[in-house]
């Protein structure tokens, strides 16, 4: 896989941010436009997940939780070796998952953003549901889950929390946009009132020098 040229990453959480557990970096700048989020809040959707995860293993409800992850963003092309490399299969696939071992440790995530486009297009899904599907699926592989009901079941808890961070960022940016406007609604309407105000003096000048030719 080519070395990382772009990541997403904030070393103290906030709003739009995740924290230093969560490590996420895009193999080429192709990879990373064909994702249908930044990095950034990729970063912290996957955060949300990490946070959620740990709250149902603190509740006994899975095996364990890493304590941090790394996601790798990649295309088709490197997808298909790093298949090739662990797990012995030809071809690209959508995310594979590695586990710490044991559980608590960093764990790894890799997703092709390219396959995740063409299975959006093929299940008629958004991409940034798809992208949610799939993180949550390899969060419940690295949190030791096995396919089953029981993964099923924690990956659908976990990708309602990764979808639940994207509407509030989201939420977050139309706020900023709407504050951004206002500042330059108001410089807009004074602008128009000068205006207005120039107009009728100048027309009282004209008035006015008018009045005085016709005395």
């Amino acid at each position: 896989m080519a070395s990382p040229v772009r990541q997403g990453r904030a070393g103290r959480p906030g709003r739009g941010q995740a924290p230093s557990c969560i490590d996420v970096r895009a193999a080429s700048p192709q990879a990373s436009a064909l994702l249908p989020v930044p990095l950034r809040e990729l970063a912290g959707m996957l955060a949300r997940m990490r946070e959620r995860a740990e709250a149902l293993c603190r509740a006994g409800r899975c095996p364990g939780c890493p304590s941090a992850v790394e996601l790798a963003v990649a295309g088709d092309g490197a997808m298909a070796a790093l298949n090739r490399r662990a797990m012995g299969l030809p071809g690209p696939t959508n995310v594979l998952s590695f586990p710490a071992r044991p559980l608590g440790g960093r764990a790894s995530l890799a997703l092709s953003s390219e396959t995740l486009v063409r299975e959006s297009l093929l299940y008629g899904q958004p991409e940034a549901a798809h992208l949610a599907r799939l993180l949550a699926h390899g969060m419940g592989h690295v949190c030791g889950f096995d396919h089953g009901p029981a993964m099923d079941a924690f990956a659908e808890l976990l990708e309602a929390a990764g979808l639940a961070y994207l509407a509030e960022a989201a939420a977050g940016e139309l706020a900023a946009e709407k504050s951004a406007e206002k500042p330059a609604e108001k410089a807009a309407a004074q602008g128009e009132a000068a205006g207005e105000e120039e107009g009728e003096q100048e027309g009282e000048e004209v008035a006015a020098e008018h009045a005085g030719r016709h005395a």
